[in-house]
Formats: C-alpha cells, structure tokens, sequence
C-alpha cells in the first residue's frame, strides 16, 4: 500500500536537490565555515600558510585549514588515518582533488554535494537524514532554529550532539548565528529572537526494529 516498513543502510543517506534545502542555510553554512567560499578555487592560501606555521610551531598537526570544498574532498577518501604519515598524503590528496572539484563543479553544485555526504552524527550522512534523526521532519521544512544547529554541529557531531549534550551544541548554535550576523545576513534583533528558540529534538529510536512488520523486515535483511 505503498507505506514504508523500514530502511536498510550501510550510510543513512537521502539525496536532497539544493533548491529544497532551507532558505538561509547555505549563508549560514558559508558564513561559518568558509567566508571566502565564493572567491577561491578550492584553496585558501592565506589561511593554508597561517595554519602551516601554528603547526610547526606545536610540531604536529593540530589546526587545519579546510574550505568547504576541501571538507567535501575530505569525505571521498574513507581509508582512516593511522599516523602523521597518512594524514600528510591525505591533506595532498584533498588539496588536489579540491582543485578538481572547482574546475569541473560550480559553487551551487559543490555546496549541494556537500550537504549531501557531511556527517551529522547518529548514522546520518547528509541534511536530510539529519533533519528526520534530530527533528523528524525533512530538511526542507526545518527552522533556522534548527538548521543553524545542524550548522554548527559540522565542527565534531558527536561533541556537540544535542541529545547528549544539549546546552553544548545551543552554544555552538548560537556561534553560527553570531557569525550570520557578523556577515550582514541578520539583524542582531533578529539573531537575539533567534537564540531564544529552543528546538524540539526527536526521542533517538531504539536500536531495534519496532514497525509493524518487524520479523519479516529482519528476514528480509537477511535475505
């Protein structure tokens, strides 16, 4: 009767077009992790150069300095690393396949793909997995509440995860939104209405199956 019975995944993944994402948060994307998204092709040489010496002077690789495209780079390669070694020829890898990217993508469709492969946390890969996990509705009709969370949730999932940690990942909200401000996207009476939102955060499902069908769901995952 065409009702769905459960879903089956290596990846909880659901493609969404760019123009269903909420208006609003690709800029606030931009705003918070790359403000010079729109004026390089891949590579952000200044901000390269300044993490290059904060890492020789620590003599080891704590501060990136990843574009967005980088970061969309970043998510192709699944092979973890095992020492310094490894990470070193993967930031090359990432750097020439941002360069790739940029030459064969335009910025509307980089920032699509990026939303649609970005890790949330919980099994979800992508902003609309995201939206059903956290808030149990599709990312099309998320708030900018809710949406400035996801944002912000970029920079560790599992630390700023706002069911175990709520109040963190409401600092980090709060954060993204200062800097949509920062850029002239918002209005600080705006931003300070928007802080006062508290989104509803979806009951996290347990681990086993509880549809209406589950016994022949678990055969058919077997099968």
């Amino acid at each position: 009767d065409g009702e769905v019975l459960d879903q089956l995944f290596y990846k909880n993944r659901t493609r969404v077009a760019f123009e269903q994402l909420p208006r609003g948060m690709v800029e606030a994307l931009v705003a918070t992790e790359d403000k010079q998204f729109y004026n390089h092709w891949g590579i952000h040489l200044s901000r390269v150069f300044k993490a290059f010496v904060k890492n020789v002077l620590a003599m080891s690789i704590r501060e990136g300095a990843s574009t967005i495209t980088q970061q969309l780079s970043r998510n192709l390669y699944l092979k973890p690393d095992r020492n310094v070694f490894d990470k070193i020829i993967r930031k090359f890898r990432e750097l020439m396949t941002s360069i790739q990217i940029e030459r064969n993508f335009t910025k509307k469709e980089i920032l699509e793909l990026y939303l649609n492969v970005a890790f949330f946390g919980r099994q979800a890969y992508g902003v609309e997995a995201a939206a059903q996990t956290y808030f149990g509705k599709p990312a099309s009709k998320m708030t900018p509440a809710e949406y400035t969370m996801l944002i912000g949730m970029l920079k560790g999932p599992s630390f700023y995860d706002p069911i175990n940690h709520p109040k963190r990942s409401l600092d980090r909200r709060d954060i993204v939104i200062g800097q949509i401000v920062r850029d002239g996207l918002m209005t600080p009476e705006s931003a300070e209405l928007l802080r006062s939102e508290i989104p509803t955060i979806k009951e996290p499902e347990t681990d086993f199956r509880t549809g209406i069908a589950p016994h022949f769901v678990e055969w058919l995952r077997r099968e």
